[in-house]
């Protein structure tokens, strides 16, 4: 008999964004942010658990309060901006590995300031990685600007491309794509042997530039907004 593997959900929210203050538990047509990549995460038909690791005592009541369970406070040395989010859920998955008394085989790591994540994003991705025996899955969308159109200005003020003009050719004749922050599946090995959130072996689900959405900024969350109010 086959040993269903462990699964274990974590949102992770810290309290400073230098970008947009207080945005994880911003109202967002009366919910706060947070509210709903919880709901969505609550209705998945794989995960064994949802957590919330944070920082903030005003976040994890609002995770509560939404049904999310918080099981500790986010030591603060993990809540800097030049923390490693890889930190923050290896601290998490000890933790609860811990309270547990087992051990965590796959983690399901999800965006709080993607509100139109689904569950049905989340069981995809869950499918995926288990159907296909990838160590990470992750969702990615169409790139609304191609990798060839990118460069950076030198020290001289030169524009100058990052990719070669003659790869410029068999480059168009592709679609790219990039991750859209929404969901990242991943076996535990990636987290603590490969020390990443994104493993060597990586699938993909694509979603919808309206389900990519990611609030980083005031006018995200205006935008995000807009969506839900003519979502029609």
């Amino acid at each position: 008999m086959i040993k269903k593997p462990y699964i274990l959900g974590i949102i992770p929210a810290r309290k400073n964004s230098k970008r947009f203050p207080g945005k994880n538990i911003r109202l967002l047509l009366g919910r706060p942010l947070i509210d709903y990549i919880i709901k969505a995460a609550l209705q998945s038909k794989y995960l064994d658990k949802l957590i919330v690791t944070s920082d903030c005592e005003k976040i994890r009541k609002e995770a509560v309060k939404s049904g999310a369970c918080v099981p500790f406070s986010r030591p603060i040395e993990l809540a800097t901006d030049n923390s490693p989010t890889e930190e923050a859920l290896r601290h998490a998955v000890l933790f609860m590995e811990k309270s547990l008394g087992h051990k965590v085989d796959v983690i399901a790591a999800l965006q709080p300031t993607c509100p139109f994540t689904t569950a049905e994003t989340i069981d995809s991705s869950i499918r995926l990685l288990l159907r296909e025996r990838r160590d990470t899955v992750i969702t990615v969308r169409l790139a609304s600007k191609r990798a060839e159109w990118i460069g950076y200005i030198n020290e001289k003020g030169v524009f100058k491309g990052i990719i070669a003009p003659e790869k410029y050719n068999k480059l168009a004749k592709m679609k790219e794509y990039v991750p859209s922050g929404n969901v990242y599946v991943l076996k535990r090995k990636v987290l603590f042997r490969q020390e990443r959130i994104i493993g060597k072996n990586t699938g993909v689900i694509i979603i919808s530039p309206k389900q990519a959405v990611d609030i980083d900024y005031l006018e995200d969350f205006l935008f995000a907004e807009f969506l839900l109010k003519w979502k029609n």
